[in-house]
């Protein structure tokens, strides 16, 4: 159960245990006073559901999706509107509820990317590997507009939710989204589907039997089928729960390529298996890429930074995901 792991945490790192406790009615307080009382609320039984595994706040979400006639809703988030769908147990609640998530995550993001825009000159490339439903792609042309992305997603409910996001911001022609996934090689894969739409994943997922067959293609093979040369790449960005190897052992052009490059990439405890962790490290480093920036993102908005690429196996021992900025070349 989660209660569990979170125990296990609070056991062993009771410093992140007493900050977290510290600021959760802080946060409560923030949100209920920039977004109303109702969403305060929310707020506060999403979170007390999530840590405790407990579905506290199922009759919040009956109520809300009653109120606004049916699952779709438009709000704001950050400095840009989306659809959410109230439905997803994952991302559309949390940025429903706060208009933000993973703060740590985008104010690197944001950082990284205007740095990335003293060296490059030209319009950037972005390639995101698992777009769900356009959160990232949102905030990287909002914080660069000159920029051309490639988002690709497996997930069809995902890609729907995520053309009428681009549709919604007048970013049809900015991005080329293709359905499908990436991987180590071209072909075709099972999909395992979660409730939360940010946690589908190509690795088996045992708490769901249910999974789709998608075509996945490597990075190499997906640049050629576009038209593109891998030193056009300018950015990478991955978000596939515990598929990161994969992909990285599936671009070795991209990685030969030796050009200016950020790779933003959220591994999962995952690769803690059969160390493939070390694996992505050490082929990561091989290839000059550096760590500028590395965190944890905790859900009630903490973050916990760690500057070192070495640190990231002893900090997925402890946390599910992380998330790590690297740059080569400049």
């Amino acid at each position: 159960m989660k209660i569990t792991r979170y125990l296990r945490l609070a056991f062993r790192r009771r410093e992140v245990a007493s900050q977290i406790l510290r600021h959760f009615p802080k946060r409560v307080a923030k949100v209920s006073k920039e977004r109303g009382i109702g969403i305060g609320i929310g707020y506060f039984l999403y979170y007390l559901s999530h840590y405790s595994g407990i579905p506290f706040d199922s009759a919040y979400w009956w109520l809300v999706k009653r109120r606004s006639h049916g699952r779709f809703v438009k709000t704001r988030v950050l400095n840009f509107d989306m659809y959410l769908d109230l439905n997803d147990h994952g991302i559309s609640r949390q940025l429903w509820l706060e208009g933000i998530r993973e703060h740590g995550a985008v104010a690197g993001y944001k950082r990284e990317l205007l740095h990335l825009r003293e060296v490059v000159r030209s319009p950037i490339t972005i390639l995101e590997a698992g777009s769900n439903i356009g959160y990232y792609v949102l905030i990287a042309y909002h914080t660069l507009k000159d920029v051309r992305i490639f988002a690709v997603e497996p997930a069809p409910d995902n890609v729907e939710l995520l053309q009428r996001n681009l549709k919604l911001n007048g970013l049809e022609k900015v991005v080329e989204v293709t359905k499908g996934g990436l991987s180590e090689q071209s072909g075709k894969m099972p999909l395992f589907l979660s409730d939360e739409s940010n946690v589908h994943s190509m690795e088996y997922n045992r708490s769901s039997g249910t999974y789709i067959d998608v075509p996945v293609w490597s990075i190499d093979d997906f640049l050629e089928m576009k038209g593109l040369k891998s030193k056009d790449v300018h950015v990478l960005r991955m978000d596939t729960e515990g598929h990161e190897l994969a992909i990285l052992l599936g671009m070795k052009k991209v990685l030969d390529s030796n050009t200016p490059m950020l790779c933003f990439i959220e591994f999962h405890d995952v690769l803690l298996k059969d160390g493939r962790i070390y694996k992505a490290i050490e082929l990561l480093k091989k290839h000059g890429f550096y760590l500028s920036y590395g965190c944890v993102d905790y859900f009630i908005g903490t973050v916990e930074e760690f500057w070192s690429l070495d640190e990231l196996p002893e900090i997925l021992q402890r946390h599910s995901a992380a998330e790590v900025f690297l740059r080569r070349g400049y």
